[in-house]
Order: structure tokens, then C-alpha cells, then sequence
């Protein structure tokens, strides 16, 4: 799939499309024909975490989008299943914290991010207040590393609560919202 963040996603990715794909296939279902009861219960039987849910549920959607683009973006199976609230999974317990640091290396690295610029030269601050806005991107709104190239300062507002993550699919397009401290240091990036 584009866009995917490294061959180590994309792996994990093509493993729960495998599984879907073979759960279809014993429900004699095709992604043309799948319809709710069938995700939901594809849903219900994975004896995964939440968010792990979510992402099968994710992924699920977007091929959908692409195969049924054609259609409606409205008649899409998995949204129904992925705006019911009430949903049996997602009654399953949260992951465990899975980024790459820890609670201390996360405040140091925020803290990192507002040190002061006042000794560099003006090109150098510029280019050192743009890396810290991408920075706060990833960490601030879990942006992908995928999603990255497709940023531009278009798709922030100044003070807005998210980040306009753009796709060439614009059924995928989609808005990630930012933490307070990737408000910040945007802010401060845009206004220069």
C-alpha cells in the first residue's frame, strides 16, 4: 500500500490483510461483496487489543475505498463498523505505550524541542524551528514517516488543533490531531 512508514509496517500491514483476506475467503465473501456482518464478525473473533482492532478496522476501510472508488465512499461496510460505537471490540483493552521511547526520553526530547534559538543565526533558527515543527508532527500527532513528504505548510493552520495530512486518493485525506506542545512549536515555526 503507499505510504506505508518502513518495510517493518508494511510487513505487519501485509500480515492482517493476509488474515482478512483468508477470513473472507472462508465466508466465501469477495471485497466486492463483503458487507458489515462479515467485518464484524471478522472483528469480533481476533483475539487482539483495541487499537490493534482499529488498525485491522483502518486498513480494511482504506482498500475498501480504493476497490469500491466507484461507489460512494458511503456505502463503504467498514466505516458503518468503524462508527459503531457500541461494537463488542471495542470493549478490548488498550496496547501497552508501543512508540520507540520511553515516558522520560519523550519529556526530555519535548523539552528538547523548546530550548532556546537565540544564538544561532536567523537561517540556521529558521531551519532548526521548521525541523523542531516536524518533530512535533510525528510525536505531537503521530504523523507517519510516509505521510511526511506530503506536508506542506498548507496544511496547517496557525492555532488549529490538527494537521491536514494530504493523500493522492482524496478519499484518504485526513486530519491528525496535534497535542498542545505541536500547536506550539508550529506556531512558532510559521510565524518565523
Amino acid at each position: 500500500m503507499p505510504g506505508l512508514p518502513n518495510s517493518t509496517s508494511a510487513d505487519v500491514y501485509r500480515a492482517q490483510w493476509g488474515n482478512f483476506l483468508d477470513w473472507l475467503s472462508a465466508k466465501r465473501a469477495t471485497l466486492q461483496t463483503v458487507q458489515r456482518p462479515v467485518i464484524e464478525q471478522f472483528l469480533a473473533q481476533l483475539e487482539i487489543r483495541r487499537p490493534q482492532h482499529m488498525q485491522y478496522l483502518r486498513l480494511i476501510e482504506r482498500v475498501l475505498d480504493h476497490v469500491r472508488e466507484v461507489e460512494s465512499a458511503g456505502t463503504n461496510p467498514a466505516r458503518f463498523v468503524a462508527q459503531d460505537s457500541d461494537a463488542a471490540w471495542r470493549k478490548a483493552r488498550d496496547n501497552e505505550p508501543t512508540g520507540f521511547l520511553t515516558r522520560d526520553e519523550r519529556a526530555r526530547l519535548i523539552a528538547h524541542l523548546y530550548s532556546p534559538l537565540e544564538t544561532m543565526p536567523a537561517g540556521q533558527r529558521w531551519r532548526e524551528r521548521r525541523d523542531r515543527a516536524l518533530v512535533a508532527a510525528f510525536l505531537g500527532a503521530r504523523v507517519k514517516t510516509g505521510e511526511a513528504a506530503q506536508l506542506t505548510v498548507d496544511c496547517y493552520a496557525p492555532g488549529a488543533p490538527y494537521i491536514t495530512v494530504d493523500a493522492s486518493n482524496p478519499m484518504l485525506i485526513r486530519q491528525a490531531r496535534l497535542a498542545p506542545f505541536a500547536i506550539e512549536l508550529l506556531d512558532s515555526w510559521i510565524a518565523g
